[in-house]
C-alpha cells in the first residue's frame, strides 16, 4: 500500500493491517512452514476486512488475502478472492489490475490455459488495466500462448505493442517482446527490411536511443544484425536445408557492405562457407580481402589472418611467412606465440616464436603476464620457462614472488617452502608469503609448524579456520572446539558457521550426543541463519526431534 494511503488510516486500522503485513512478510521470507504462515496472514487480512468494512484499505486487504491463498497453492480459492477485488473495486487499478493478472497466472498454473488467455486478453484490451506495468507481462504471455496455438500474426502484433508501449514502465516485458521479434525475423522468417523497421520503431533492440533515419550504412545497426545472425546458429541435423537458406540469405544481405571492415567481411565470408562448404572459395574471399587493404608493416592484420586460418596449417605458414620479426614489437610477437599455442595448436612453432621475445627488454608487468601465461600451459618445459622468466625481472623481489606463486599453484613445497621463508622477510610480500609458507607446511602434514605459521598471518578469522583444520588433523578435538568458540565469540559475521562447525567436529570424532546437542544449539542461537536450516536438515536425517537445544555448559 502506498505510504500516503497508509497514513490516512486511523490508529486501530493501521495497527491491524501492520500485523497482517508483518505475517505476510515473514511468510514470504520463510524457508519452512510457509503454508502455515500464509494461512495465518490470510486470516489476519480477513479479520481486518470484517472489522473495518468501510476502510480505504479494503481493496488492499482483499488483494493480499487472495495473494496469501495463491502463495499457499490454494489456487481456486485464490481466483475467487481475486475476483472479489474485481467485482467490488474494478476501478481501483493498483489492486484490480494485479488481481486480474494473477487470475490468469493461477489458471495457467492449474492447467486451464483458456481461462488464463481470457484474463490476459482482458488486461491487454482494457483501457485502464492495459496501462498497468503488469499488463506488459500479460501481453507477452498472451502472445506466447498465441504462438502455441499457431496464431502467429496476432502474436507478432502483441510482441510489437509491448516493445513500444512498455519500454519505460516494464523494461523486462518490453525486452522479451523485442527479443522475440528480432529472433523471429532473423531466424524463423528472415526479413532484413522488417528487422530494420522494428529497429527504428524500438529505437534499437537494446537500450532505447536515437537512431539514424537511413540505416542502410549504419554500422551499429548492421553489427546488431550480425550479432543476431551469429546468435541463432543452432540447427538440428535434419535442418540442413533450412540452415543453408539461412546463411545464404544473410550473406547475400551483407555481401557488399563495409568492404574495408575486416571483422565484418570475415564474418560474412564465414556465412558463405557455412552453406557453400567450399574451403577454396572461403580462402579466395579472405585472401582478396587481405590483399585489397593490406598496408606494409601492418603486422596486427597479418596476425588476424593467422588466427582466422588457425585450422589450416598451410595457410598459417603462408601468412606467417609475411611477418618481419625484426620490425615487429614485443607485444605482437607475444600475441603470435599465444595464437600458435592456443589456436593453431603447434607448440613447436610457438616455442620458436617465444625464443624471439626479448624478455630482458620487457617491463616487469609484461614479464609477469608472460610467466602467468606459461603457468597455465601443460607442455613439459612450461615450468622451466616460468622460472627463466621470473629470473629476468628487474625488480628481483617481484620476480621471486611470481616464482613463489607458481610453486604455490603447483603445490611444490620442496622448492616453494624455502622461497616462502625468504620472502616473508620482504615487507610488501610478507603476508602472502606467510600464507604460502603455512599452506606448504599444512600440505606436508607438519600441522604443529603450520599452526605457528598461520598464527603469524594477520588475517583473522581466515587463518583461524585453517588452525581448526590443523587441530582436527592432529586429533586434538578440544583445541579445535576452543578455536571455533573463539571465532564464534569474536567474529559475529561467521558466528553461525563456527557454531555449526563445532557440531561437525563432534561428529568427526564420533560423539553423536554432543553432535546432536550442538545442532540444536545452532537452531536456538541462530534461528534465522542458513546454518540453522542446515542443522534442521541434519537433525531430520538423524531421526532426531527438532528443538531442545543444549548449551555447552549443560553437557
Amino acid at each position: 500500500m502506498p505510504a500516503e494511503q497508509f497514513k490516512r488510516l486511523d490508529q486501530f486500522e493501521a495497527h491491524s493491517l501492520k500485523k497482517a503485513d508483518a505475517t505476510f512478510a515473514k511468510a514470504a521470507e520463510a524457508r519452512d512452514n510457509r503454508g502455515v504462515l500464509f494461512q495465518q496472514a490470510s486470516k489476519e487480512y480477513d479479520a481486518f476486512i470484517k472489522e473495518y468494512p468501510k476502510s480505504i484499505a479494503i481493496p488492499f486487504a482483499l488483494y493480499r488475502k487472495a495473494r496469501c491463498l495463491h502463495l499457499d497453492d490454494k489456487r481456486f480459492q485464490a481466483i475467487k478472492a481475486y475476483n472479489e477485488v474485481l467485482d467490488y473495486f474494478p476501478n481501483d487499478v493498483p489492486y484490480a489490475a494485479p488481481a486480474l493478472y494473477l487470475i490468469a497466472q493461477a489458471n495457467w498454473e492449474s492447467g486451464d490455459k483458456l481461462e488464463a488467455r481470457k484474463a490476459w486478453a482482458e488486461m491487454a484490451e482494457d483501457e485502464d488495466y492495459s496501462r498497468h506495468p503488469l499488463a506488459g507481462d500479460a501481453i507477452v504471455q498472451l502472445a506466447n500462448y498465441l504462438v502455441e496455438r499457431n496464431e502467429v500474426p496476432k502474436a507478432l502484433e502483441y510482441y510489437q505493442r509491448v516493445g513500444v508501449e512498455f519500454r519505460a514502465k516494464n523494461p523486462a516485458a518490453a525486452q522479451a517482446g523485442i527479443t522475440t521479434l528480432a529472433n523471429y525475423y532473423t531466424r524463423t522468417r528472415p526479413d532484413e527490411a522488417k528487422l530494420r523497421d522494428l529497429y527504428r520503431k524500438f529505437q534499437t533492440f537494446d537500450r532505447p536511443q536515437k537512431v539514424p533515419e537511413d540505416l542502410s550504412r549504419d554500422l551499429a545497426y548492421w553489427d546488431t544484425v550480425r550479432a543476431l545472425v551469429n546468435g541463432n546458429w543452432r540447427f538440428a541435423e535434419d535442418q540442413a536445408a533450412e540452415r543453408d537458406r539461412y546463411y545464404k540469405y544473410w550473406a547475400g544481405q551483407m555481401d557488399k557492405l563495409f568492404l574495408d571492415n575486416d571483422d565484418f567481411r570475415i564474418n560474412v565470408a564465414n556465412w558463405h562457407l557455412a552453406y557453400e562448404r567450399k574451403n577454396d572459395a572461403w580462402f579466395k574471399r579472405l585472401d582478396e580481402q587481405f590483399s585489397a587493404y593490406q598496408r606494409e608493416g601492418d603486422f596486427d592484420r597479418i596476425l588476424k589472418w593467422v588466427s582466422v586460418y588457425s585450422q589450416f596449417k598451410a595457410k598459417v605458414t603462408e601468412y606467417y611467412s609475411k611477418l618481419d620479426f625484426a620490425k615487429m614489437n614485443q607485444p605482437q610477437i607475444m600475441r603470435l606465440m599465444a595464437i600458435l599455442y592456443d589456436e593453431v595448436k603447434d607448440p613447436e612453432m610457438a616455442k620458436r616464436v617465444f625464443l624471439m621475445i626479448k624478455i630482458d627488454k620487457l617491463p616487469d608487468a609484461d614479464k609477469e603476464g608472460l610467466a602467468k601465461y606459461f603457468m597455465k600451459r601443460r607442455e613439459p618445459d612450461a615450468g622451466e620457462i616460468v622460472i627463466h622468466i621470473c629470473d629476468k625481472f628487474d625488480d628481483f623481489d617481484w620476480g621471486k614472488m611470481t616464482k613463489l606463486r607458481f610453486y604455490v599453484g603447483k603445490k611444490n613445497s620442496k622448492d616453494g617452502l624455502p622461497l616462502s621463508e625468504e620472502m616473508v622477510k620482504v615487507d610488501r610480500f610478507a603476508k602472502e608469503a606467510q600464507w604460502a609458507r603455512a599452506n606448504f607446511l599444512y600440505g606436508d602434514a607438519k600441522y604443529e609448524d603450520a599452526i605457528v605459521a598461520y598464527r603469524a598471518v594477520d588475517d583473522q578469522p581466515r587463518n583461524l579456520w585453517k588452525i581448526v583444520d590443523c587441530y582436527r588433523n592432529l586429533r586434538q578435538m578440544e583445541n579445535a572446539i576452543q578455536q571455533l568458540r573463539e571465532i564464534e565469540n569474536f567474529f559475529l559475521g561467521v558466528a553461525p558457521q563456527a557454531a555449526l562447525s563445532v557440531a561437525h567436529v563432534y561428529n568427526h570424532f564420533g560423539l553423536r550426543p554432543s553432535y546432536v546437542a550442538e545442532l540444536r544449539n545452532v537452531l536456538k542461537k541462530y534461528p534465522k541463519s542458513g546454518e540453522s536450516s542446515q542443522a534442521h536438515r541434519e537433525l531430520e536425517a538423524l531421526g532426531e526431534k527438532i528443538g531442545g537445544a543444549v548449551e555447552e555448559r549443560d553437557r
